[in-house]
Parts: C-alpha cells; structure tokens; sequence
C-alpha cells in the first residue's frame, strides 16, 4: 500500500529544503528577500510589503510517484522576471528529492503565458483539451516526466 501521507510529508519536508537553495535566485528576481510560508498545502512567497507568489504541490491521490502542481500564481508587478520559471523548477527539485517520477497540472487553455512556462520548464501537454462541466473552462492536461533525471 502506499503511504500518500508520509509522501506528502515528504513533500512539505524537502520544499523548504529545495527553496533555501533557490533563495539567491529568488532574492535577485523579487528584489528582495522572500519568506517562504506554509498554510495547510499552499506556499506562499512573501516580500516585506505581502505575498508575491503561491503554490500548492501534493500526492496524487493512489499513486506515490506522481506530484500534481495547482493554484500557481504570480503577482503582476513580478511577471515576466523569471519568478515563475523559478516557482516550477523549485516544484521539479521538490519532486526528485522525493523521488516522483511525474508532475501534473492543468491550464486553461486560453492561458497562453502559462502553457509558454510550462513548455519553456520542459512540460508538455498529455491528450486533448477537456471542458470542466463545473466551470466550462477549457483545459488542457501538462505533465512533465522526471524518471531518468538526477535527484538534486
């Protein structure tokens, strides 16, 4: 059986870990030095004047070895400085330290800045687009494969 619950605290255990060694990066493209915060499975980057970029990475449920990626946001006034790239390849160490072999998400199809990031981190999209009967939007399935990949 798999243990989702002690992956997941694998997860919240190696993010920290994985954001000290980006935090140069991170200092240089926010202009400042971010915190990085947890509440419940949501992180937070926070500057000194408010929260600048979140991120939600967990288990996918029955199956140890995939990391589904939701809720990534960055704030506008740090858009298009790299931030981003930086929140997915903070979320790609995460996944190796816990040696995952697949990360997960969807995009609004009509998200064009988002599916170039995911492309640009060497995502690509899995299947057709789908509509979400809840909401009516068009989505579209990107998956990034880390078997292979060295475990930073």
């Amino acid at each position: 059986m798999i243990d989702l619950a002690g992956r997941n605290a694998a997860i919240q255990s190696a993010t920290p870990e994985a954001f000290t060694a980006l935090r140069p990066a991170f200092c240089e493209r926010m202009g400042g030095e971010p915190a990085l915060v947890r509440a419940d499975n949501t992180y937070y980057l926070r500057n000194p004047d408010g929260t600048a970029a979140r991120f939600n990475l967990c288990v996918f449920p029955n199956c140890g070895a995939a990391c589904v990626l939701c809720d990534l946001w960055v704030a506008k006034q740090l858009r298009r400085k790299g931030v981003g790239g930086l929140l997915l390849q903070l979320q790609t160490q995460v996944a190796r330290r816990c040696r995952m072999h697949l990360l997960l998400c969807t995009v609004r199809q009509r998200n064009a800045a988002m599916l170039h990031l995911l492309e640009q981190a060497g995502w690509a999209a899995a299947g057709s687009c789908f509509t979400n009967p809840e909401t009516g939007n068009t989505l579209r399935l990107m998956c990034r494969t880390l078997e292979g990949e060295p475990i930073a």
